[in-house]
């Protein structure tokens, strides 16, 4: 067996916690050969930046990607089968599930899943998640949603902002109130 510095899922069974384990085969990048092959209780499915979801074999969990080749998930992250129903031991996080392609929240639903794996019931907000756009300027937050901000009628921002390029002219802070003016409605 050859050292890989990559390998992707080539298979995974359905698995029966308490009698039949989950059985995962790995498979390199390169040499498209099988490396290793895994018996675990439980499987977490954890992929790239894209919903990488081709040759995960989820029809063996009666299972199959919607029209964007995502995973659907229950709010525990437990993949769900064709009827709705959670598959037992069986977790997806990260952009294989389509819900949030953001660092922060993967890691929160990693959080959930092994939470939730363990038998401790944890039900992710993906409110807390922090999220960040990385372009210019960048923006960062929390899921606050704008009907949020509007039931607190007080906005909440700082005066001065605590980021040295603020100062240097290579940041710029926008607030669609403060460029509505107020009491005016937005467009």
């Amino acid at each position: 067996m050859t050292r890989q510095s990559c390998c992707w899922c080539s298979y995974c069974n359905k698995g029966v916690p308490g009698s039949q384990p989950v059985i995962v085969e790995l498979t390199g990048f390169k040499t498209k050969e099988k490396v290793y092959e895994l018996e675990m209780d439980a499987f977490l499915v954890a992929i790239g930046h894209a919903a990488y979801t081709q040759g995960l074999k989820l029809q063996a969990i009666n299972r199959e990607t919607d029209r964007r080749g995502s995973v659907p998930v229950s709010e525990k992250m437990e993949v769900l089968d064709k009827s709705g129903k959670p598959v037992t031991y069986v977790f997806c996080v990260g952009d294989a599930n389509g819900m949030y392609m953001l660092a922060h929240a993967m890691s929160s639903q990693g959080i959930s899943a092994l939470e939730n794996m363990c038998s401790w019931p944890y039900v992710l907000n993906h409110l807390s998640a922090p999220a960040a756009c990385f372009a210019r300027p960048k923006v960062s937050g929390l899921w606050a949603s704008q009907s949020r901000h509007h039931v607190s009628r007080r906005p909440r921002m700082s005066r001065r902002p605590r980021m040295p390029t603020a100062t240097r002219g290579s940041c710029q802070g926008l607030l669609q109130d403060q460029l509505q003016g107020p009491g005016k409605e937005g467009g």
